[in-house]
């Protein structure tokens, strides 16, 4: 049983990848520009961090979005299931992508632009 308890313990420190500076001031960025709702839906807790480009799965608040689920379930797990519609909802960007000059849907704003200071600028309608 130990040993068994000693394999898992080892197995899930090597799993788990170090959370960097950056990654920690974006979450935090996130959750305070989000208030802890879902950014995609607005009816449920944010749960997760969604990255819009994965390309380097860049840790800064422009790129993300707090979202219900995981990459499973919940509005997380639709945008990872749906990636064409979520394009474009700006919830799923190309590598040539600029997060922060790229327009996402939010719940209850509509199409706006996020900024890495935690700012949200409402996008001009065309």
């Amino acid at each position: 049983m130990q040993r068994a308890q000693s394999l898992t313990r080892r197995v899930m420190k090597t799993k788990r990848a170090q959370v960097t500076p950056e990654e920690r001031n974006a979450r935090r960025v996130v959750r305070e520009r989000s208030q802890g709702q879902c950014e995609v839906c607005a009816h449920a807790r944010g749960e997760s961090m969604h990255h819009r480009k994965k390309a380097g799965r860049e840790w800064t608040p422009a790129n993300l979005l707090h979202t219900c689920g995981d990459g499973v379930r919940g509005c997380h797990g639709r945008i990872e299931a749906s990636p064409n519609a979520a394009k474009e909802q700006g919830w799923w960007l190309l590598s040539h992508q600029d997060p922060a000059r790229t327009p996402v849907w939010l719940a209850g704003r509509g199409f706006c632009f996020l900024a890495d200071d935690g700012s949200i600028d409402e996008a001009e309608a065309a």
